[in-house]
């Protein structure tokens, strides 16, 4: 699926399409937009132009989801209409769909954050209050997963019920200088890769980039993959995890590569030699978005 765009992000995928959207400015303009991509026609449809940088895509059955700065948008899959949803009271950090629920997080200029439920026929309810910028991860249904920000001590992965109550800490994902960096979840654990922090001081960087995978009731924690360079986009099936490598500068930007390991253990296997900024996976392929534009390799 050759597409020759840049700036392509947030790559997802149903049955027929794939959606997506590109930034070129934080001010937006008429390139920044949310798109479809048919898969059988490879026809690119513009679902909604002149978007303020458009980001945080996330989909149900019927429409398409995304944030932009402080509100949050909604449109049909099949077109029409963008209207605001939500008037958030800080910027958009975090968005996660549920069957119809759909949850957000903010973060002020403090740096102190904040979890919402949306119901899409109620005002959004604050579920959680936090002095630290608070990033929104997954659902599964019951609880809702979110970073909690820390540069000083390293990020953690905290739950809360999904219509509230107390926070529960699950984990700390990462020390400094390492950041987290993609996260996602299925029912029973969340997986996450790690990069060392690009602003500090680069050692051996390498030692410091994972994929990891942590059941949330045992609260076991599994390497998926470590010594990884530079990964920089994740995606999950039934049955395993994919994520692309990007290269390091110690490697001149070498030994990219997209991989596939299976969930309960095993070795990676290489996909393809790609850099991808986002990963995208159907039955049968699994689709990346580079700086040259969609292209899909069989899973």
């Amino acid at each position: 699926l050759v597409l020759q765009q840049s700036d392509i992000n947030n790559l997802i995928s149903d049955e027929a399409n794939l959606f997506f959207s590109i930034c070129k400015s934080p001010r937006g303009g008429s390139t920044d937009a949310v798109y479809k991509l048919t898969k059988d026609s490879r026809q690119v449809f513009a679902l909604a132009t002149e978007q303020n940088c458009p980001d945080k895509l996330a989909q149900d059955a019927l429409n398409l989801y995304w944030a932009s700065n402080r509100q949050l948008f909604q449109i049909s899959k099949q077109g029409g209409s963008a209207p605001t949803v939500v008037n958030a009271e800080s910027p958009v950090t975090g968005l996660a769909l549920y069957q119809s629920e759909i949850y957000f997080s903010a973060c002020d200029s403090s740096g102190a954050g904040a979890l919402f439920q949306w119901m899409k026929t109620a005002a959004p309810k604050i579920i959680a209050r936090d002095a630290r910028c608070m990033q929104i991860a997954a659902s599964d249904g019951a609880n809702i997963f979110f970073i909690a920000n820390d540069r000083v001590n390293g990020d953690e992965l905290w739950r809360i019920a999904k219509n509230g109550g107390a926070v529960e800490k699950i984990a700390s994902l990462a020390r400094y200088p390492v950041v987290v960096g993609k996260i996602l979840a299925d029912a029973t654990t969340i997986y996450w890769t790690t990069r060392q922090d690009p602003s500090k001081p680069q050692g051996d960087a390498d030692d410091y980039n994972s994929v990891l995978a942590l059941n949330t009731e045992t609260r076991a924690l599994r390497v998926i993959a470590n010594q990884q360079p530079r990964p920089s986009a994740l995606a999950l099936d039934a049955t395993n995890i994919f994520w692309s490598n990007c290269g390091t500068a110690r490697f001149n930007f070498e030994n990219i590569a997209l991989l596939r390991a299976p969930l309960r253990g095993g070795a990676a296997n290489n996909l393809a030699t790609v850099c991808a900024n986002s990963l995208a996976v159907d039955a049968a392929l699994i689709y990346w978005a580079a700086k040259d534009g969609i292209w899909k390799v069989n899973k």
